[in-house]
């Protein structure tokens, strides 16, 4: 005969893994809704800016000093919001599991001044003192993925500005 016991212990372990499934495809689901919902903020903030320089700079043509000012404030900010699309589609990339990193060198040197100037603005606004210490570095001349380290440092650079009191003091 059939045996009652092993098809109900079937039934519960199918039950089981169906609740599991769900469970997973749930919280998977919210970390996509929370990370659409913070991505929708953090890009508002940069193209507000953009939109806001731009009017700045058409109530002041003539103004050589004002306009390059909010010309450069714009290129700031678009250089930000495209960084945020980028990690929109890096995290499509990895969900289609085609994210690569590439293998580069690059002077990691060079990389941290680059992130600086971009950031300098928000630095300066924000009144705070910047201390950068870069020495004793062993190796300036590093093989990796530029452009990924760059956003790794600019969020972290970003985190800190943010979450930084006005007049307070960020090392790197």
């Amino acid at each position: 005969g059939i045996d009652v016991t092993d098809d109900r212990k079937e039934q519960a372990r199918q039950r089981k893994a169906l609740e599991d499934a769900y469970e997973l495809a749930r919280i998977s689901n919210d970390a996509k809704t929370n990370f659409l919902s913070s991505m929708s903020h953090d890009i508002r903030t940069p193209m507000n800016a953009i939109m806001g320089m731009t009017a700045i700079a058409r109530m002041h043509v003539g103004d050589d000093e004002k306009v390059s000012d909010c010309l450069r404030k714009i290129e700031m900010a678009s250089t930000h919001l495209l960084g945020l699309l980028n990690e929109v589609l890096d995290l499509s990339k990895i969900e289609a599991g085609s994210f690569e990193l590439t293998q580069e060198q690059f002077d990691i040197v060079d990389l941290i001044h680059n992130l600086l100037d971009m950031s300098k603005a928000v630095v300066d606004e924000k009144h705070h003192e910047l201390k950068l210490e870069i020495e004793p570095l062993v190796h300036r001349i590093v093989v990796g993925d530029s452009q990924r380290i760059q956003q790794v440092f600019v969020n972290l650079l970003g985190n800190a500005v943010k979450y930084t009191p006005e007049h307070g003091k960020i090392r790197i």
